[in-house]
């Protein structure tokens, strides 16, 4: 029988994706792509719900095999291909046991595309996304994304959704609405939210350290699915004019550690990170 082969579907903009994404390219799967959106005609036939993304795999015996949802396409790729590992041993960043990988992973999955992406990424594209040009270079895309003026009025807008948008999140995790367009107020429970995760990362290493319990990814020297996780999510609010009222040390190392690799290069492009302000 021949090699199986892989499709991952989904559009590069969607951080979910490119987790998967991440993975395939360091595991060293090739793999092709169908760039589609959720519920596209493509999604539904892969995903009961739409969502994205999914991975195809040919040429497996019983025939051609669809998995949903990443936690589980985690699963799959580590079990077919578990060198090089994305797992974590207990100690690795000072973590008890194995199983504080997807503790993390899941403060990530569950909660941050809400924080990050709903509530404060996609409004913020928004506000601008229309009257950004075509014909600029995607070096001046990524200017115009990182220094967009934060809406700060409440309106029927697309800016003026920004500022609500900020309102609603500060009102769902801290109990208290903050003023209609009050960003500097609003925007704090997404600087909280990045700091408990930045508290639950290893600390970084010391100059010349190699210890296991130290290091610029979130377990330490060795990148996780964790870091997959987190990364795309970063990455967006990293390049817009927010990432400046919210981010910490910690995760601007995270950050820089991570962009060097090779496979964050290869799927950076078609993400906001790129110059993109929508798929």
């Amino acid at each position: 029988m021949s090699e199986p082969t892989y499709t991952l579907i989904g559009t590069p903009f969607s951080t979910f994706t490119r987790t998967i994404a991440l993975a395939l390219h360091y595991k060293d799967i090739p793999f092709s792509r169908e760039g589609v959106l959720p519920h596209s005609v493509v999604a539904e036939k892969h995903h009961p719900l739409g969502y994205i993304p999914a991975l195809v795999v040919r040429g497996v015996e019983g025939g051609e095999l669809t998995l949903i949802e990443t936690q589980a396409i985690a699963r799959y790729l580590d079990r077919i291909k578990p060198e090089p590992s994305l797992g974590i041993n207990a100690g690795d960043g000072g973590a008890r046991v194995e199983e504080s990988l997807w503790e993390f992973v899941n403060l990530v999955a569950a909660h941050a595309y809400k924080i990050v992406e709903i509530d404060v990424v996609k409004p913020y594209l928004a506000s601008f996304a229309d009257s950004m040009p075509s014909t600029i270079s995607k070096e001046e895309k990524q200017a115009r994304i990182a220094s967009a003026p934060i809406p700060t009025a409440p309106s029927t807008t697309t800016s003026g959704r920004f500022a609500t948008a900020f309102s609603t999140v500060s009102s769902a995790l801290t109990g208290a609405a903050a003023p209609a367009g009050d960003v500097d107020s609003a925007v704090k429970p997404l600087a909280h939210y990045l700091m408990v995760l930045s508290s639950r990362m290893a600390p970084i290493s010391p100059a010349g350290s190699e210890s296991s319990r130290s290091g610029p990814f979130v377990f330490g020297t060795k990148v996780t699915w964790a870091d997959y996780y987190l990364y795309p999510l970063l990455a967006d609010v990293a390049s817009t004019a927010v990432w400046p009222r919210v981010k910490t040390a910690r995760l601007e190392t995270f950050l820089a550690a991570m962009r060097l690799r090779h496979e964050v290069k290869e799927t950076t492009e078609g993400t906001v990170e790129d110059g993109r302000t929508g798929p």
